[in-house]
């Protein structure tokens, strides 16, 4: 299977997730794919700007997914397959006041797709817990979806929820 990510955004990815921050350079690198990378490229660029803690790379990505799922939304696609998983690192206070991020989930939710759906009971919990009820139904709905990971977890995302 190959790969349009650009290689040296994983690198900046795994420095990350190994805990460590990125030079002023490496957020111009991922700043750079989220206008002008292949879609891959974006996603992954806004996986590493969300987790880097740096408020302006932060707000640059969310506008960037935001603008992703807009566009999925508008033509009723779930877009690329990661997309509903980077929405689990959208910072609370963007995801919960964003009606984009909430639409595209539920709609996500639906798709044929069994990892996007599977991701997007990980999402739906997100809503739930913010007492959104459609979200919750959509949970509780995916706890008998035809697909075994989709329904584990929908049943991990509601143990959360209750514990």
């Amino acid at each position: 299977m190959t790969s349009n990510y650009n290689p040296s955004l994983w690198e900046l990815e795994k420095r990350i997730l190994g805990g460590d921050a990125l030079t002023t350079a490496e957020l111009s690198i991922a700043a750079e794919a989220l206008h002008r990378g292949s879609i891959d490229d974006k996603l992954l660029a806004s996986q590493a700007l969300l987790r880097s803690n740096d408020p302006p790379a932060v707000v640059a990505a969310v506008s960037t997914v935001r603008n992703l799922c807009q566009a999925a939304l508008a033509a009723a696609t779930p877009g690329h397959m990661n997309l509903i998983g980077v929405l689990q690192l959208i910072p609370p206070e963007n995801f919960r006041s964003d009606p984009v991020f909430r639409d595209f989930t539920l709609l996500a939710a639906g798709f044929a797709d069994r990892d996007i759906r599977a991701n997007a009971t990980l999402v739906l919990a997100r809503l739930a817990r913010a007492g959104d009820r459609d979200a919750l139904a959509k949970l509780n709905a995916a706890t008998s979806d035809s697909d075994p990971l989709v329904r584990q977890n929908a049943r991990f995302s509601l143990s959360r929820l209750s514990g």
